[in-house]
């Protein structure tokens, strides 16, 4: 009877067991089928048979279920499907979909990742046109200002005229401008010959062109974004409506070329060769075969060696001066380096543009002539040079302006090379400090923060981050208690050379950790931080290390003396960050937050502001004025 019901038990198991893989498969099958339709559908719904066609290839390519759930995922999210898959088929791009979004061009030196959501705002001009607008007075009195302020003999007395009138008035700021140009102080001027109307318009269309950041494309493309931006200007000038038919039709086609110049500027640079790790080649080729970290190391593992009685002092003493001597050559060669991988980074790769730079800095030109002739014997070097010194070029419009600022790989390798130099270490991790892993899972916005800071200062950028990493380990620094981020680093470094512009050897008192300027930077940092930590900010800021950089980089612009912390994250914020002064909202590169810019005005200036919304708090990046009448 036992074996019976043991056999019983047995085979119902054997058959609740295959009904369950059964049902399994089957439900396995249906989730196939459905994603299966689901492709369809959105293969179905694209407009023109090149789309279609690029669309199937691309799905076709992902085996996987979770690759396939991952290409519905993004596509759903790209706003105009057709013209997307239509850019990719005709700049022949490689896109690859992945759960956060799409990574263009793999593996290449132009690889970028970017989610689909800032992907769509790719050639949307909405917000760079609402700031116009908002400083339409501003643009056009400026444009009078410049075309006449030569002939006149007081040129400061002629701008502080047109500053008045920006400050007084929004209305009738035009004929306010004609009633000075004939008042009879500039009669000897001729100024009853300015063509008013024509200045302004055209005030308008180089302030727009220049907010857009036209490309550099073919005669035919500058001729639409021309078109599109005359038509524009008129109706900034309500010469026209904003439902003008000829008007959206010439936004759209503007729009779908600079997408087109997007995908072109990576594809163009898909077969180069990835310049950081050519790079470092030279480095360690030029180093006598390692770089900088590697001969320390080299040092650390012979005191290690000495120390166990491993190696005798003869030895050792020998041994150690041979290293001493690398390290040295790899201490030049590394700032030989730096300064190169800046410029081509920047755009700036030809031979002579290095040279001059190095021979500017640098006093030592019998090595400056050897490390040069080093470099032009490598010709993968060079190609790779100056293939990305062009791609830096090229992108520049999606990275280094102020539409997108779009973070692609070879500047996140660019900032991990330099921070690899700071700490001394391959994986990023700083001892000493409070967070000793700040470097490690930045996001994009994080890599684009020091990047731009890197790329600002520099040949100064690694010692302003060495600088900003001392004072952290010191524990009279209070503000070190704050620093979890590494944009907080990036601001603390900002500080740093927000001071040393004023006082030309408080860096390296930092990095030696002595001296008086360096103990006055500390205590006046330290007095800002108490006074900060007090205040409470009408809109929450980013950190309060990022408020201990602001305030006193900005504060002289609201007022002489300069304001108050209490002032400047007050009154002065609320005047800005006010839903009127909205002038455009986007997505971040990651799509995990909303990017919102203010404009207004403080006195006769121009009054910016910059926020970061996340799912429910909108938090303050910066704000500031801007000096228009500069000339």
């Amino acid at each position: 009877m036992m074996q019976m019901v043991q056999l019983f038990n047995s085979r119902e198991t054997e058959i609740s067991h295959y009904w369950w893989e059964n049902q399994k498969n089957a439900e396995l099958k249906e989730i196939i089928e459905d994603i299966n339709k689901d492709i369809n559908q959105i293969t179905d719904s694209l407009t023109s048979d090149e789309a279609r066609i690029q669309a199937k290839e691309m799905s076709d390519e992902y085996k996987e279920l979770d690759e396939k759930i991952c290409f519905i995922k993004n596509i759903r999210q790209i706003k105009k499907r057709t013209t997307f898959f239509e850019l990719i088929k005709k700049t022949i791009a490689t896109v690859h979909f992945v759960d956060d979004g799409m990574i263009i061009s793999p593996g290449k030196l132009s690889e970028i990742k970017l989610h689909p959501k800032a992907y769509n705002q790719i050639g949307d001009f909405i917000g760079k046109i609402k700031e116009i607008k908002k400083n339409k007075t501003a643009i056009e009195l400026l444009a009078v200002y410049d075309q006449c302020r030569k002939k006149t003999k007081d040129q400061k007395a002629f701008k502080d005229k047109f500053r008045q009138i920006l400050d007084e008035s929004s209305e009738g700021h035009l004929q306010a401008a004609s009633t000075l140009l004939n008042d009879k102080e500039y009669k000897n001027c001729n100024f009853k010959k300015v063509d008013i109307e024509n200045i302004v318009t055209e005030g308008l269309k180089s302030a727009l062109s220049r907010a857009i950041q036209v490309p550099k494309l073919s005669k035919d493309v500058q001729s639409d974004f021309h078109k599109f931006c005359d038509l524009q200007v008129k109706e900034i000038r309500g010469q026209l409506t904003k439902e003008d038919s000829e008007l959206i039709k010439m936004g759209n086609i503007c729009e779908f070329h600079r997408k087109e110049y997007f995908f072109k500027s990576i594809t163009d640079h898909t077969t180069h060769i990835l310049y950081m790790e050519e790079s470092d080649k030279l480095e360690r080729e030029l180093g006598g075969g390692k770089n900088l970290e590697e001969w320390k190391s080299e040092k650390t593992k012979l005191d290690s060696k000495f120390k166990n009685d491993e190696v005798n002092e003869e030895v050792y003493n020998q041994m150690s001066r041979e290293i001493e001597q690398k390290t040295k050559e790899a201490e030049e060669v590394r700032r030989f380096k730096l300064v190169i991988d800046k410029m081509v980074l920047s755009g700036e790769g030809s031979n002579e543009r290095i040279s001059n730079l190095l021979n500017k800095i640098y006093s030592n030109k019998d090595k400056i002539r050897e490390i040069k002739r080093q470099i032009n014997r490598r010709t993968e070097f060079q190609t790779a040079k100056d293939a990305t010194a062009q791609f830096a070029r090229d992108i520049n419009t999606f990275s280094g302006g102020q539409m997108e600022r779009f973070t692609y790989v070879a500047y996140k390798k660019y900032v991990d090379s330099i921070l690899q130099k700071v700490c001394e270490n391959d994986n990023l991790s700083v001892s000493g400090i409070r967070n000793e892993k700040i470097f490690k899972n930045m996001s994009i916005e994080d890599y684009g923060r020091l990047s731009g800071v890197l790329r600002e200062y520099g040949s100064y950028g690694i010692d302003l981050l060495k600088g900003a990493i001392e004072l952290l380990k010191n524990p009279e620094f209070a503000p070190s208690e704050n620093v979890v981020t590494s944009n907080d680093i990036a601001s603390l470094t900002e500080a740093i050379n927000h001071h040393k512009k004023q006082d030309a050897d408080l860096l390296s008192q930092i990095i030696n950790g002595t001296e008086n300027l360096y103990d006055d930077f500390k205590k006046e940092l330290n007095k800002c931080y108490n006074e900060i930590k007090q205040l409470t900010p009408h809109k929450p800021w980013t950190s309060k290390i990022s408020m201990l950089y602001h305030h006193p980089k900005h504060a002289r612009e609201f007022g002489n003396p300069p304001v108050s912390a209490e002032d400047y994250f007050g009154r002065f914020s609320k005047q800005i960050f006010k839903e009127e002064n909205l002038t455009s909202e986007g997505y971040s590169q990651d799509g995990a937050a909303t990017k919102r810019s203010y404009t207004s005005r403080h006195e006769f200036k121009k009054h910016v502001g910059f926020t970061t919304k996340n799912d429910e708090q909108e938090i303050i990046n910066s704000h500031f004025t801007k000096e228009e009448f500069h000339k």
